[in-house]
């Protein structure tokens, strides 16, 4: 067996495999376009995660060369001398090499939320004040893990890792991209978090169906995804409820301004709570320690959102998460909530609080507790800003 590979592989570098590189031989284009070498290289990998077709040996972005932008050595043999200096996601920093032919989305896209992070950046130097360089380690390990290279969304999947189709470079999909980093939200949307698909999914819509602009950003840097001026708004497309002119009754009441439409067309989502932060050995280990599914109405305190009344998700962060890195690391903890406005994607058309199987009423929603964050419910350990969120009592049953 080990005599027919070694055969196989030199009636490949003979025959050659594309343009030339070092030494004339691209030993990289003679592994990765056969998925029996690379299985015989590594038997605990899946070949396909790494195997380059001939889709991609013919597409534009073939022009370049290998090392051009992943480095190593293509001229040994040597599986450990070839990938020594390797670059798995040259796209880290898509100056280097994606913005020689795509300047303007490297342009824009590196202000962009999915390359900046700053949402997640500017949470915590609001809660860690002048101590934020004590988190750089957990920020990382962890927070930088969500980083969305250009590589990682139109190549590789971005966590689990493998090629999409065999290194062309694709449009994002729903599955090999967007779920894998937005897992949460995919589970709501696609029913898979113990309540029915979001009616958008059912109808065949996908990430980009809403999402598509503002991905690669718009030159702006922005610090959080309200901020953002091309966010999708249900209003965009249901323009018949924005406008007054709806065919349901209550769309058309001066009171709906008050409400985020997901306060009447969402289902209970995930809320995570506790969120660890340390090493075990060499582990690191960053979590939630437990979830819970529920329900929550609660006040808009985003500035650029018009609405009162808003559905709202807890976030886990705790006052001491990162203490294993240090004590003291959130002075500021209770400036920001943990319970924050959210977008649920599980939304339908009739839900328990508009009217469920039944004739719509107002008292579904009115005076029904169970329904809202109220401020017995807060945990006193958690943050002191989640008052400004809380309500005091539903609003009152209407006569």
């Amino acid at each position: 067996m080990k005599k027919l590979l070694f055969l196989v592989f030199i009636a490949l570098v003979i025959a050659g495999c594309g343009k030339s590189e070092v030494n004339n031989i691209n030993n990289c284009k003679v592994c990765h376009t056969s998925a029996s070498m690379l299985r015989a290289s590594d038997s605990s990998i899946n070949p396909a995660d790494f195997l380059v077709t001939s889709a991609f040996l013919n597409s534009p972005h073939n022009v370049m060369q290998c090392v051009d932008c992943h480095k190593g050595d293509p001229s040994t043999t040597s599986l450990v001398q070839a990938h020594n200096g390797i670059v798995n996601d040259p796209s880290l920093d898509p100056n280097t090499v994606c913005a020689n032919c795509h300047a303007g989305i490297v342009q824009s896209y590196t202000t962009s939320l999915h390359y900046t992070l700053a949402g997640e950046k500017s949470y915590l130097q609001k809660i860690s004040c002048s101590y934020y360089n004590n988190l750089n380690t957990p920020n990382k390990v962890d927070c930088q893990t969500c980083h969305a290279s250009c590589g990682g969304c139109h190549v590789q999947r971005p966590i689990t890792g493998g090629l999409i189709e065999g290194h062309e470079f694709t449009i994002a999909s729903m599955q090999d991209t967007c779920n894998q980093c937005h897992t949460t939200q995919a589970q709501e949307f696609e029913g898979l978090s113990g309540n029915p698909p979001d009616v958008h999914y059912n109808l065949g819509f996908q990430c980009k169906d809403c999402h598509s602009n503002g991905i690669h950003g718009d030159g702006i840097t922005y610090t959080t995804m309200w901020q953002v001026k091309e966010m999708p708004q249900c209003g965009m497309c249901h323009t018949d409820v924005t406008n007054g002119t709806s065919g349901i009754t209550e769309h058309n009441i001066p009171q709906m301004g008050t409400l985020n439409c997901t306060v009447c067309h969402s289902l209970p989502y995930k809320n995570t709570y506790d969120y660890i932060s340390m090493y075990s050995g060499n582990q690191y280990i960053g979590a939630a320690q437990f979830t819970q599914t529920d329900f929550r109405i609660g006040l808009n305190d985003i500035s650029t959102e018009t609405y009162i009344y808003t559905t709202v998700r807890h976030y886990p962060i705790t006052r001491d998460t990162f203490d294993y890195f240090g004590f003291g690391l959130l002075p500021d903890f209770d400036l920001v909530p943990t319970w924050q406005n959210t977008y649920p994607h599980n939304i339908q058309l009739i839900t328990p609080q508009n009217g469920g199987d039944s004739i719509s009423s107002c008292t579904n929603c009115h005076n029904n507790s169970s329904l809202f964050l109220t401020r017995d419910m807060l945990d006193q350990n958690d943050s002191a800003a989640n008052l400004n969120i809380a309500i005091t009592h539903p609003p009152p049953a209407v006569k």
